[in-house]
């Protein structure tokens, strides 16, 4: 029954000729190589173009070239039987010199000995705005959604790790050969007294910058106040001890230049632990009680677990 209907009253040649000029996608008889042999009247709806001025056009002459390459290798494929269809996006060239996005479908057909191509083509360019802003929206999100693991997991003041990135990357490197230094700045709330609390906000930053620049391969994070820690990976006690002693010379050196151009002095104490450990809580509480030992005895020196390696920085 439903063959019948289909048939009756048209002949086929006839019935296939009224499906080509009235359905919405574009229908091109593409022949030997890229020639426009045939163009259905939707062509013009799609691309501007009508179908007598497509006839004879190289169909890959109004191709983005950006998109021409991968175009080329699809027919190419088509031509040579290696390949019986094929689907594409790409961009073609309105009649307005705009550039649409289109969707083909190409199937092979015979011709003589050779091939050619039945195409279809559908305007897509509201789909790709669609994609392209879909796109925009999770590039945005992901943007928003780094921004907030930033936040969460760095110090607003000096842009250093803060406690609790450190300590998640404290208890991955108590299982491995490594060396925690926790550092504190000597007199602090002095320069907080004397000076203003912006003046002890850019001694932080100070710090914090010339710490980074000191141990520019290690963790460095702010734990806590006018507290920092540096997690070393790989490194010998003695090579800690020795950078560490390296960087407290150069912060006394050079110190903190203030806004108003007033050189402020800065000096620390440091102390030393080194795996291996119960966990990352037992390392922070030994390293923290060599810090205390490192102030108890003068301050602005390094204390490790080998009490000759406890000196005061010249």
């Amino acid at each position: 029954m439903a063959e019948r209907i289909i048939t009756t009253g048209a002949p086929p040649a006839d019935l296939y000729r009224i499906i080509a000029e009235n359905v919405c996608d574009g229908v091109l008889y593409v022949g030997l190589g890229d020639t426009c042999q045939y163009a259905s009247p939707s062509v013009e709806e799609i691309i501007g173009r009508s179908p007598g001025s497509m006839i004879g056009v190289g169909l890959l002459s109004i191709i983005h070239p950006e998109d021409l390459p991968e175009v080329e290798r699809h027919c190419i494929e088509l031509l040579e039987r290696r390949r019986d269809r094929f689907t594409i996006e790409f961009r073609a060239q309105h009649s307005n010199g705009r550039w649409v996005w289109l969707e083909a479908s190409a199937r092979a057909v015979p011709d003589g000995d050779k091939r050619s191509a039945v195409t279809s083509v559908r305007d897509i360019r509201w789909r790709k705005q669609l994609e392209d802003q879909l796109l925009e929206a999770l590039n945005e999100a992901e943007e928003k959604a780094q921004a907030l693991e930033r936040l969460a997991n760095s110090d607003p003041l000096t842009g250093l790790a803060n406690r609790r990135r450190f300590m998640i990357e404290l208890e991955k490197a108590a299982r491995r050969a490594s060396t925690l230094a926790i550092c504190d700045i000597d007199h602090f709330k002095v320069i907080n007294d004397q000076h203003g609390h912006q003046a002890g906000d850019e001694a932080l930053r100070g710090f914090a910058a010339a710490a980074q620049a000191s141990f520019p391969d290690a963790l460095v994070a702010r734990i806590g106040g006018e507290e920092f820690a540096v997690l070393m990976t790989d490194t010998p006690v003695e090579d800690s001890v020795a950078r560490c002693d390296a960087f407290l010379a150069g912060l006394a050196r050079d110190g903190c230049t203030l806004p108003s151009g007033e050189r402020l002095a800065l000096t620390a104490s440091i102390g030393i632990a080194a795996t291996p450990c119960l966990d990352a809580s037992e390392l922070m509480q030994r390293a923290d009680r060599l810090l205390y030992a490192a102030k108890r005895t003068g301050r602005n020196r390094v204390a490790c677990e080998q009490p000759e390696e406890q000196r005061a920085v010249a």
